[in-house]
């Protein structure tokens, strides 16, 4: 019985990106999770509801396993397995590639800045997914032999992407989940998730500056007119304030010192659209959404 389970809603806080695209205007709905949340007990799960509606899209499990062999030859031979899962439900999706055996399935590690949709990779939406696979075993107590080790996700990975794709109102959409998994494969951490809301229409792997911060906030008003970006700061102290322009693939864009209270920026020879104003004075920061035309 699988009866260690988290819910996301427990610990999310939520906020929206927008992107101009054609003649739809394209929504990424990201949500951060805070705490992060460690899964490290075998048997419990995170359950992602990525479209908050009430339905489980996605399950994340964590299993360990250990048991003692008696060899015929006298002594304990100790075995250990560590396993990290990702289980699809209701016809959604992971991209992932099929082992060379063709019965398993392990969900890609995705790195920032790539382009998650209908035109990127390989989606399975096969029951069970392996990210992690350590089997192993401790010969007479002293000696490590590995036995199998599976999966893009073995040994441990930092901050990547799983790439996910939801099937909902008979349209697929596209999203992502951000996570760790610990070097030793018995333990995963959960950091954030996004879903693009506009359907067949790609995400990228990024984390909005707009998002993330975490100083205290900066009095400060920001507003664009057509290519210029307009920084007001409401304080007499300006030492070491400057201000980042950021596109939502979270790129930089113009970096620049602000000398005075009321600044102007120009931005040249960029692509109409929206952009993140980052700005920090001191301890103090501030980042805005802005449309540039």
């Amino acid at each position: 019985m699988l009866s260690n389970k988290l819910n996301i809603t427990k610990y999310a806080a939520l906020a929206a990106v927008f992107l101009h695209q054609k003649n739809a205007i394209a929504e990424v709905i990201y949500t951060d999770i805070e705490p992060d949340i460690v899964i490290n007990n075998t048997g419990q799960m995170f359950l992602l509801d990525i479209n908050d509606d009430g339905i489980t899209d996605f399950n994340f499990l964590f299993s360990t396993t250990n048991f003692a062999n008696f060899p015929y030859y006298g002594g304990i031979n100790f075995y250990q397995l560590n396993a990290i899962f990702a289980l699809p439900q209701n016809d959604n999706a992971i991209a992932a590639f099929t082992g060379s055996y063709g019965a398993y399935i392990y969900p890609y590690v995705i790195e920032e800045g790539v382009s998650i949709g209908p035109l990127t990779g390989n989606f399975s939406d096969k029951s069970i997914q392996t990210m992690a696979y350590q089997f192993y075993a401790i010969i007479q107590s002293y000696f490590y032999y590995p036995l199998i080790n599976v999966g893009d996700w073995v040994f441990g990975e930092t901050k990547k992407y799983v790439g996910l794709q939801l099937h909902a109102n008979d349209s697929i959409y596209y999203g992502w989940l951000r996570l760790d998994v610990a070097t030793n494969n018995r333990s995963f951490t959960v950091r954030d998730f996004a879903l693009e809301t506009v359907a067949e229409t790609a995400i990228s792997t990024f984390i909005p500056v707009a998002i993330n911060q975490i100083s205290p906030t900066l009095n400060c008003d920001i507003f664009a007119n057509a290519n210029t970006v307009h920084i007001n700061l409401n304080s007499a102290n300006f030492k070491n304030a400057s201000a980042t322009i950021y596109d939502l693939n979270g790129r930089q864009i113009l970096e620049q010192e602000l000398s005075n209270g009321n600044n102007r920026i120009l931005v040249d020879n960029v692509p109409a659209g929206m952009y993140i104003v980052y700005v920090i004075c001191e301890n103090q920061t501030k980042s805005e959404t802005i449309l540039l035309q």
